[in-house]
This record gives structure tokens, C-alpha cells and sequence, in this order.
């Protein structure tokens, strides 16, 4: 027999094998595509992805409903291969295909028990997460600290502590659902995270009631402190002194009108019983911060903490020491100030600037009194400060302060000395014009610059700027004025000098010699 003939008969043999297998694989295509189909609509109307898809980002969302679907059309699919394949009588191939079948219908149970536990799972946070949401709805809780933190918008803490329960909860269960599926290698790492997590929760638990009852009990000072001080006037006597006012003008304009100016109260505006308030309710919040990151019992995260939290406590009298100077040398400085500001305007101190020549009598524009008074505050401010920065222990800074306010003297002073200067020269001219001398002209501009330039280098050396070089420069004027002077005078009276030398000679020469008297020293004299 030759091979067409082998093949016919062995075809003829298998015909009704190939139909069988053809047939099952067409059944089988079917039955999976109909419960496919059906997994998936039962999915759908229970809204499994939806639900799912709540509890996660966007762009991490995912079908589940068509994963199962198409996983059950699959595994209907590759029953029906493994029929069509016995039907062939294709043990070798078969085989495999049938060990993958035996595996996947022994990890059947598992997959339902992990599927149950993760049903019950979602139940679970699902109801824990709509309770916590709205236990914390109803108590307003993102209103009232919205208000207490003058927030803009409302946190949604409801929805952000439900979501995190949320996935407590599933965390909680995530080693049971893995126990179910038999994933060991899995399961060990997230038990004992699980583990550390349900251990660590009386602390957390502990610091948030610490945080919380301290923060109430702070606010609840706060407020108190507030409003005690208010009672007494507190924010007027600051107001008086420019801190802290509330009162707000606004100056409306209209076409053809004058300015009509309003004045309004700013509710939200910083007083200073709200400062010291605000400040007892931070000082209130440290210790309660300290007690809270201690019931954590995280010593690397604590101690460091702690330690800061500490110290800024340890600081705290010399910071309130500090402040209270600050606070009574800005008092009496500002008092200080309107009353040399007023004094220096009464005596006339603003028509100094005219007097010296720098500016021309104009009304308007900050005057000198004011500039005196507002130098007289930042002076007394700067005494403060270097007191406080020693207080706090900022020796450094103190004395760069102390520095600064000694360098600050010497300029003042040395203004002084140019004004002065600047005042002399004004009247030297003045005088030397009115006297109507010959030149007065020139005589009057050549005393005027020279006190000028005199009282510049005094102010320049009191202000100690480049002593050194004033004093050189200062000398080399005066010597080369001096050498210019000799020269103009030898160069233009020698003609007169040598004729008055000449006449000296003379004279000198002209003038009779006295009588001899001789000495017993002499020799060839003989006394009697």
C-alpha cells in the first residue's frame, strides 16, 4: 500500500475522533463565552468596579469584572482543548494540559475561601469608612477647625480618616486572604508588618487623644487670655502707640467730589491680646507635643524631638524677657520720639535745613523733627536689641549691635559737626559780603569753602572714615596751599626783597664803629 492510500484509511479511521474534538471545542467556545458573559453582567449590576474603583486613584483604576470574565472564559476554554484533545487520543499532549487542570481545580476551594475573605473584607471597610464618615460629619469637625485655623477652605477630615480606616481594614485582612491562597512567601513579610502596625496602634491612638484634648484645652486658654486682656483695654494703650490697629480708612473717589474717606474695623486684624493668646496657646501646645511624641515610643523619632521641644522650653524665660524689653523699649521710644518731634518743631528745628543752606523753605515732606524723633525711636530700639540678643545668649550678635549703635553715634555726631560747619560757613560769607571790603566777593566764597572743607574732614575723622587718609589729605591741601603761597609771594616780591636786602647791607655798612677799649689780655698792654 503506498502512502495517498495509509492516509485515507487512517482519516477514515479518525474521521468520527476529529468531528468529536471539532464539536467539544465548539461547545466549549460557546459555554465560555456564555458564562463569561454572565460572570460579567452578574459584576456590572452589583457594581463591582465602581465600588472598587472608589478607593483608588484615577489613573491606578482598573475592570476587575472583565479580569474574572475573561479568566473564566479561559478556563472553560482550556477544559474544552483537553476533551478535544482525548478525543484525538493525544495523550502526550494532553497530559500537561491535564496536570494544569488537576492544579487549578485543586486551588478551586482556596481561590473561593480568598475570594469570601476578600468580600467580607470590603464589607467590612466599606462600613467602617461610611460610619467614621459620618460620625465625624455630624460633629462638624472640618467646620470647626476650618474656623479655630482660619482656614479658607474646609479639610475633609471625615473622608481622609474613613479612607485611611478604609485600608486598616484590608490591611488587616490582606494575611488571611494570603494564608488562603497558600502564598507563603507573601504571607510572612506582610504578618509581621501587620503585626508591628496592630501593636503601634495603642500609641497612635494614645498621641492623637493626647493632641487632640491638648488642643481644645489650648484653644479654650487661648481664647480666655484673649478676651481677659481685651477686657482691659489692652489693645488701645498698643494702639495708642501704633501696634495692632484694626481700624481700616478707605478713601473713595468720585469725579467732580471731594475724597469721602470711611473708616472700618478689620475683625480679623492682629491685636495684641490675640498675640499674647496665640503665643500662651503655642506654649500650651509644646508640652502637649513632648507628652504625644513620647506615648509614640519611637526613640529615634522622639528624642531628637523631644530634645528640640526642650530646649525651646529651657529659652522661653529669656524669650519672654527679651520680648517684655523689646516691647517697653518700643513703648517708651515711641513716647520719646513724639516728644522730641514735637519739641524740635516748636523751637523751630524744622527751618534748620534752611538755615544751613541745604534745602529752600517749601512746606511739605518729611521734616527734620520727624527725622530726629524717628532716629531717637531706632536708637532706643537698637539699645533693646542688643539687651535682648544678650538675653537669648547671642553674644555675637550683641555685640555687632553694640557695634553698629557706637558707629551710629560717631555719624550722628559728625552731621552735627557738618551742620555746624555748614551753618558758620553760611554766616562767615554772609558777614564778609555785608562788610563791604574790596573783593568781598571772593573773600566771602574762599572762607565759605574753606570752613566748608574744614568741617568735612572734622565730621569725616568724629565719624572715624578713613581717618588716615582724611588727616594725609586734609595736610597735603593746607601744604600745598601754604607752598603755593610761599612760591606766589618769592616769585613776586624778590625784586622788592633784594632792594630792602641791599638797603640793610648798606645801612650796615654806613653805620660808625665804637672806640677800642682795650683788655688787660691784650698783648703789649701795660696797666697803670
Amino acid at each position: 500500500m503506498n502512502i495517498p492510500e495509509n492516509l485515507e484509511i487512517w482519516f477514515t479511521q479518525q474521521l468520527p475522533n476529529i468531528v468529536q474534538a471539532l464539536v467539544i471545542l465548539l461547545v466549549g467556545w460557546l459555554i465560555a463565552l456564555l458564562l463569561s458573559s454572565v460572570v460579567r453582567s452578574l459584576m456590572d449590576r452589583f457594581q463591582v468596579d465602581r465600588r472598587l474603583n472608589e478607593q483608588v486613584e484615577p489613573g491606578q483604576r482598573f475592570s476587575l469584572a472583565n479580569a474574572v470574565s475573561q479568566g473564566v472564559f479561559w478556563l472553560i476554554l482550556l477544559f474544552a482543548i483537553v476533551g478535544a484533545l482525548d478525543a484525538l487520543q493525544l495523550g502526550v499532549i494532553a497530559g500537561p494540559f491535564n496536570n494544569l487542570l488537576a492544579n487549578l481545580i485543586g486551588f478551586i476551594p482556596n481561590l473561593i475561601a480568598a475570594a469570601i475573605l476578600t468580600l467580607l473584607a470590603w464589607v467590612v471597610a466599606t462600613l467602617v469608612k461610611r460610619l467614621i464618615v459620618a460620625a465625624l460629619n455630624a460633629t462638624n469637625w472640618d467646620e470647626r477647625l476650618a474656623q479655630s485655623a482660619s482656614l479658607e477652605q474646609r479639610p475633609a477630615i471625615g473622608q481622609s480618616v474613613g479612607t485611611l480606616a478604609y485600608w486598616l481594614v484590608w490591611l488587616l485582612f490582606l494575611p488571611g486572604i494570603l494564608d488562603a491562597l497558600n502564598l507563603q512567601g507573601l504571607l510572612t513579610p506582610v504578618q509581621r508588618v501587620v503585626e508591628d502596625i496592630v501593636a503601634f496602634l495603642p500609641n497612635l491612638l494614645s498621641a492623637a487623644i493626647i493632641i487632640i484634648v491638648g488642643y481644645f484645652v489650648a484653644r479654650i486658654v487661648r481664647d480666655i487670655v484673649t478676651n481677659l486682656l481685651a477686657a482691659t483695654g489692652i489693645d488701645r494703650l498698643a494702639q495708642r502707640v501704633g501696634f495692632g490697629s484694626n481700624v481700616v480708612e478707605t478713601r473713595v473717589i468720585r469725579a467732580g467730589d471731594p475724597a469721602t474717606v470711611t473708616t472700618t474695623t478689620n475683625a480679623n486684624a492682629m491685636t495684641l491680646s490675640r498675640l499674647i493668646g496665640t503665643l500662651v496657646f503655642a506654649l500650651i501646645l509644646i508640652p502637649i507635643a513632648i507628652t504625644a511624641l513620647d506615648a509614640l515610643n519611637l526613640d529615634a523619632l522622639s528624642q531628637p524631638a523631644i530634645a528640640m521641644l526642650n530646649q525651646v522650653l529651657d529659652a522661653i524665660p529669656a524669650l519672654f524677657a527679651a520680648m517684655i524689653l523689646l516691647a517697653i523699649a518700643y513703648f517708651v521710644g515711641r513716647l520719646l520720639s513724639d516728644l522730641v518731634t514735637n519739641i524740635l518743631a516748636g523751637v523751630g528745628f524744622d527751618r534748620i535745613l534752611t538755615r544751613i543752606g541745604l534745602r529752600d523753605a517749601a512746606p511739605g515732606g518729611r521734616q527734620p523733627s520727624e527725622i530726629a524723633g524717628t532716629l531717637l525711636l531706632v536708637g532706643i530700639m537698637l539699645f533693646a536689641a542688643a539687651e535682648a540678643a544678650s538675653l537669648l545668649g547671642f553674644f555675637a550678635l550683641s555685640g555687632l549691635i553694640t557695634e553698629f549703635l557706637l558707629f551710629f553715634g560717631n555719624v550722628l555726631l559728625g552731621l552735627v559737626v557738618l551742620g555746624l560747619g555748614l551753618y558758620l560757613a553760611n554766616l562767615a560769607e554772609q558777614t564778609i559780603r555785608s562788610s563791604r571790603v574790596q573783593n568781598a566777593d571772593l573773600l566771602a566764597t574762599v572762607a565759605r569753602y574753606s570752613i566748608i572743607m574744614l568741617s568735612i574732614a572734622m565730621a569725616l575723622r568724629q565719624m572715624g572714615i578713613a581717618e588716615d587718609i582724611v588727616t594725609l589729605a586734609f595736610g597735603l591741601l593746607l601744604g600745598a596751599i601754604a607752598v603755593a603761597t610761599a612760591i606766589a609771594f618769592g616769585l613776586g616780591g624778590r625784586e622788592i626783597a633784594a632792594r630792602e636786602l641791599n638797603n640793610l647791607v648798606s645801612d650796615l655798612k654806613d653805620r660808625p664803629q665804637p672806640p677800642h677799649v682795650a683788655t688787660p689780655d691784650e698783648p703789649g698792654v701795660t696797666l697803670p
